[in-house]
């Protein structure tokens, strides 16, 4: 499941909900609601995730945490 690459991601970077929100310029409860997939990140909010998840992970690819499939390089 998506949301759970999220949070999962997120825990490893030791961020909790309310910082990660305020990263994202947003209410630690919106970022509640889409990590329980109730809301999604928009495509600015995946590309800040990606930024810093890669700060720890530089192999980390958007399609690592926002797809559910795993796609080959072209």
């Amino acid at each position: 499941m998506i949301t759970n690459k999220v949070k999962n991601f997120r825990s490893l970077l030791g961020l909790t909900q309310a910082e990660l929100a305020r990263l994202l310029k947003v209410t630690p409860q919106t970022v509640s609601a889409k990590e329980n997939g109730k809301r999604q990140f928009s495509d600015e909010e995946k590309i800040m995730i990606v930024k810093l998840v890669n700060q720890e992970y530089p192999d980390i690819r958007i399609s690592d945490i926002f797809l559910n499939k795993k796609f080959k390089e072209v």
